[in-house]
């Protein structure tokens, strides 16, 4: 059985205190933090500032590892030579970050070896939503290779559902859809 593993960064994997400006055209603006970013529809005079959440020095000086998910993710990856095919990535609504190897070695910090896994970032194809941009990522990745099955982790539950649609373009795999709420605990699993 080949696995492909998918984790989200933001309160998923990580606590950070970056926050996503929201600037109205009068100059006033107010801050977002991810989970609140997730759900925020912009007004006809707003529009989104990512600069904090590109700033890879305040992203390595603050980030903290949701523990449980953090010890799921580092033993998915020791075993990942297990299972032959598998794969184990991060899909990020975050686009490209200032320094990439700063943003890297938050994770070799804290003991997750990045260099077996690759960190595809949603943020950098600005079609719309960021359930809609992972669900692009992930439906590569299902197409170019043999999975039997697809696990996601992720905090934001417009995100899991758009990976559980997926289900009708590959009936040959399993979904597996984690939610992980605010304290850091998986919910109920729901598996397609």
């Amino acid at each position: 059985m080949s696995i492909l593993w998918v984790f989200d960064i933001d309160d998923t994997l990580f606590r950070t205190s970056a926050t996503v400006s929201v600037k109205k055209a009068d100059g006033t603006s107010r801050q977002l933090s991810a989970s609140e970013f997730n759900q925020y529809i912009l007004e006809t005079d707003e529009e989104f500032d990512f600069h904090q959440f590109q700033d890879a020095k305040l992203f390595r000086a603050t980030s903290r590892p949701i523990e449980n998910l953090w010890k799921t993710a580092q033993r998915t990856l020791s075993n990942i030579d297990k299972r032959p095919g598998s794969r184990v990535v991060i899909v990020t609504a975050r686009s490209d970050m200032d320094d990439r190897d700063e943003f890297l070695r938050t994770f070799e910090d804290h003991g997750l070896d990045i260099s077996k896994i690759h960190v595809f970032r949603a943020g950098n194809l600005g079609k719309g939503s960021s359930a809609e941009n992972k669900k692009v990522i992930i439906r590569k990745l299902l197409k170019n290779s043999h999975y039997t099955e697809a696990r996601l982790f992720d905090d934001h539950s417009p995100n899991l559902h758009a990976f559980l649609t997926l289900r009708h373009e590959f009936p040959n795999i399993k979904f597996k859809a984690y939610p992980v709420h605010k304290n850091g605990k998986l919910g109920k699993v729901t598996t397609l």
